[in-house]
């Protein structure tokens, strides 16, 4: 297949978000006295992930996460605290996060070089991502970004995909979509026509329907040669 456009997906296939919520969290559990355990953290986790899960599935809109996920969390565990002061301060935490994946900017400066067209294809906040893209290098590899705060409209909505196609002025034979997450960067691609590649390395025992797989990033070079 002649792919010409490369929509990467940024958190966990770019940069490590894992590891810079990770961060952003213990900086955050420390300000408001929070023992940062695992348990606390998969009980925020838990709240995080179903709010984002409502917000792909358009039943709800991206400034509730931010209001309600801390207000919850607090909640569960008995802080009184305001959950949107504390949202605040934890995204300004993570704007500061920028670990890149390993082999992220290697495989970028080489599907570069090879012609390829790369964007970035995500439903993360527009400053942050532009931010973190900056402070990790591999901003200038991309040639723009589509970012779900800005279009309204967030993966796996098949409108998101529809707008980069026409702004791109591309046919889906000639877009490939990588992603490391089943229910918004392969479903919301499969939906949209658009071949996939699943990135696996958090999940590799998952069972899912993409085009291709692959399980480190340099797995890319060899199948986009």
């Amino acid at each position: 297949m002649e792919y010409t456009h490369l929509l990467f997906d940024i958190d966990d296939t770019i940069l490590n978000f894992q590891t810079n919520e990770q961060q952003a969290l213990r900086r955050l559990f420390y300000l408001y006295g929070i023992p940062y355990t695992e348990e606390k953290i998969t009980q925020y986790q838990r709240e995080n992930h179903a709010l984002w899960q409502q917000y792909e599935q358009g039943m709800i809109d991206r400034s509730v996460i931010f209001e309600q996920r801390f207000t919850r969390f607090f909640a569960l565990i008995g802080v009184d605290a305001c959950g949107k002061e504390a949202d605040y301060m934890y995204r300004l935490f993570l704007d500061e996060g920028h670990d890149l994946l390993p082999q992220a900017k290697e495989v970028l400066q080489t599907l570069k070089e090879r012609g390829y067209h790369l964007l970035a294809a995500t439903n993360g906040v527009k400053h942050t991502q532009y931010r973190r893209l900056r402070e990790a290098g591999v901003l200038s590899y991309f040639e723009r970004l589509y970012i779900s705060e800005e279009l309204g409209v967030q993966k796996p909505d098949v409108a998101f995909f529809r707008y980069i196609l026409e702004q791109e002025k591309i046919t889906e034979k000639e877009a490939l979509m990588i992603g490391d997450t089943p229910s918004s960067d392969i479903a919301g691609g499969r939906a949209a026509n658009i071949d996939t590649v699943f990135f696996d390395w958090k999940n590799p025992e998952a069972k899912v329907e993409s085009t291709y797989r692959i399980h480190q990033l340099k797995d890319l070079e060899t199948l986009l040669k």
